[in-house]
């Protein structure tokens, strides 16, 4: 199974049984992924993961 990215890990561990449905996820994953910018959140994971803490 490829590595998924760490938005979609924090998904699928805050919605496990809403991602099960798969005619259902189908149906609100593009409304959800809208109002929760996924896009934008995974540009900003994606440019942070870069980044030193010190």
């Amino acid at each position: 199974m490829p590595k998924l990215h760490p938005i979609d890990e924090i998904i699928e561990e805050r919605c496990p049984k809403l991602m099960s449905n798969k005619y259902l996820w189908s149906l609100i994953k593009p409304t959800i992924f809208k109002i929760f910018k996924y896009e934008t959140a995974k540009n900003i994971t994606d440019d942070i993961s870069n980044v030193s803490g010190y």
